[in-house]
């Protein structure tokens, strides 16, 4: 299980919504899984410094990319900045 610490939320056309913030337990991966408020969302890419990674650890600042994309998922998270959010 891996924990994100939620701090920004940006929209990026062709991306969707993409969360920004930083890894308070690790490592998070890409594929990790996680539902929030019955959308279940899984990490396609992550960066960090603009660069793709695979694994970020504890304390790493990154963006994730989500398979899923949506209004809905963009309103959901800019809802709940500062949310902790488990992956699995």
């Amino acid at each position: 299980m891996a924990v994100f610490q939620l701090q920004e939320v940006f929209n990026i056309t062709g991306k969707g919504p993409i969360p920004v913030g930083h890894v308070v337990k690790g490592p998070l991966k890409v594929g990790m899984k996680t539902n929030l408020e019955n959308y279940e969302l899984e990490i396609k890419e992550m960066e960090m410094h603009h660069k793709k990674i695979e694994e970020a650890n504890t304390g790493d600042n990154v963006a994730i990319f989500f398979t899923s994309t949506g209004e809905a998922i963009l309103k959901l998270l800019r809802k709940n900045r500062n949310l902790q959010i488990e992956f699995k």
